[in-house]
């Protein structure tokens, strides 16, 4: 640890005094928390190899047609004071390197080392544009910061696999670049708590990656224009002939008969019937006074938000008349994390939009429903799912940076008691993959394992559920495996499943899908806006 009476002194090299947004604020949070000293350095040495000239082309018009919400991008004025001269630069305890130069030369005049964020396998000096082949192809890319020590040593302070922007390689670098500027800021705040132990305790790199490519040729770039163009036709037309359509079906099965042999079958789950203009996903079932009770997000498509409804079950697992309204608020609601504590049901949906996490305790179950508790606030949170384990209650949910994606990180908290304090786990993200991080239904016990459900968003959001075994769980360390995964193959048609839940005699799951427009589609929807 870092003496008490010293803050952590941090140099960041960057190119310009005009920085990119996300370095921007990168640097404000570091110039403004009392933990840092941070100056700033200018290497303005031009990279030999400017991009070709089709690819600018291309990327300047990707940026104009694509910009939207918070530009990770935007050019900003480096905040604080003007940045010094790289001759300057003296001793520090780590050297951020965002320039052009070669950062293995500063490595002498730090402490913990120099810093390097890269978007490929491999920290590399072949002036590929950050992201263009993963664009390009719809290939997961790797996000990695890593420390190349004093001593020779390197070590990954993270990692992260996230899923571009088919359409425009401006938004996945916007989602990618954002959710850089909050692993940095962790990383050096982990590292301003442990001191060198931090550093001791990441892994060192796993080999190179793939290096055959190159600066994007002409005829690459009208590949890559010519597919985009075509997709984007597509999908418009798409969207002309058919509607897309979020399900919730039940099945009677033994408890968690998906996880059960090699063959998972998928037969007999029977969908709700949902009204013209509603969705519903996001199935959780409780069971209150010898009934059971299936909880779900109900999307209006002319309010244009959802709210939380409920349907008692039958012997069958039918539902026993049309859904009714459980929880409806002024923004959107959806995930009814529903769950029994001691002699109270109480329910954690997501509310992304008010930016909470919020605990609401039954008064008058099914329907009636008071906030308890604001667990969280300020946060980019969603899919929020309580465990118990080890006298403590865990909080497992994907947090993200404004403007980077929400399915790429899992956080952990913790508390002794659902009153809280929440205490954030020291390996946050404990899970940082868009195959397996965002939760996607309870956690629980089976064949003695504590087993994960999570979305696989690598092919699109909600494309499949993926079980993950926990390994480790304490207060220090969170590890775990995937071993099984359920593909959207349960009903016809489908195109994705991202929920999956089960009781003793129950399951549940939601999937998507698209189905063809009729002539009465937009009269129903008319009627509906009208009351």
């Amino acid at each position: 640890m870092t003496p008490a009476d010293r803050r952590l002194r941090v140099s960041i090299v960057v190119s310009s005094a005009i920085v990119p947004a996300w370095i921007g604020a990168l640097v404000g949070r570091l110039t403004s928390s009392s933990r840092f000293e941070v100056a700033s350095f200018l290497d303005g040495r031009t990279p030999p190899h400017p991009w070709p000239r089709a690819y600018r082309a291309y990327a300047w018009v990707d940026a104009r047609l694509f910009r939207r919400g918070r530009d990770a991008l935007a050019p900003v004025p480096l905040p604080g004071s003007s940045p010094q001269e790289l001759a300057a630069l003296d001793e520090c305890d780590v050297l951020l390197h965002l320039g052009p130069g070669d950062p293995e030369a500063m490595i002498g005049v730090t402490r913990y080392g120099v810093w390097i964020l890269s978007h490929a396998d491999e920290q590399d000096r072949r002036h590929v544009p950050p992201l263009f082949w993963e664009t390009y192809r719809g290939s997961l890319y790797r996000t990695t910061l890593e420390a190349h020590l004093p001593d020779g040593d390197r070590r990954v302070l993270y990692r992260s696999h996230g899923r571009p922007n088919r359409t425009s390689l401006h938004r996945s670098r916007n989602e990618a670049y954002w959710k850089s500027a909050g692993a940095i800021e962790r990383a050096l705040g982990a590292l301003d708590d442990r001191g060198q132990s931090y550093l001791e305790s990441r892994p060192r790199p796993d080999g190179v990656g793939d290096d055959e490519d190159g600066p994007p040729a002409t005829a690459a770039v009208l590949r890559h224009v010519a597919a985009v163009a075509v997709g984007v036709v597509a999908r418009r037309l798409r969207k002309l002939v058919f509607r897309e359509e979020w399900i919730v079906a039940t099945r009677l099965a033994s408890d968690h008969a998906l996880l059960d042999g090699e063959a998972r079958e998928l037969d007999g789950f029977q969908p709700f019937p949902a009204a013209p203009g509603e969705h519903f996903a996001d199935p959780f079932a409780v069971e209150n006074g010898g009934e059971t009770y299936l909880f779900f997000e109900r999307y209006d498509e002319a309010a244009r938000k959802a709210e939380i409804a409920y349907a008692r079950l039958g012997s069958a697992a039918e539902p026993l008349g049309p859904p009714a309204s459980a929880l409806t608020r002024a923004y959107h609601v959806s995930y009814p994390f529903v769950f029994r504590h001691r002699d109270d049901i109480f329910m954690i949906p997501e509310s992304l939009e008010n930016e909470t996490v919020d605990l609401y305790r039954a008064v008058d179950f099914p329907s009636g429903w008071v906030l308890e508790q604001r667990l969280l606030s300020g946060v980019y949170a969603v899919d929020a799912t309580l465990f118990e384990e080890s006298s403590r209650l865990w909080l497992f949910l994907n947090l993200a940076e404004p403007g980077a994606s929400l399915n790429d990180e899992l956080h952990v908290y913790s508390s002794a008691s659902l009153a809280g304090p929440w205490a954030p786990h020291p390996e946050n993200p404990v899970v940082s993959d868009v195959r397996r991080a965002r939760p996607a239904g309870r956690i629980f016990r089976h064949g003695g394992r504590v087993i994960r459900p999570s979305q696989d968003c690598s092919r699109g959001y909600g494309t499949a559920v993926v079980f993950n075994r926990i390994d480790v769980l304490t207060t220090d360390e969170y590890r775990e495996t995937p071993i099984a995964r359920v593909e959207p193959t349960w009903a016809r048609g489908l195109v994705g499943t991202h929920t999956y839940n089960s009781t003793g005699h129950l399951e549940m799951l939601d999937g998507r899908r698209f189905v063809l427009r009729s002539p009465l589609d937009r009269l129903a929807m008319r009627a509906r806006r009208r009351g």
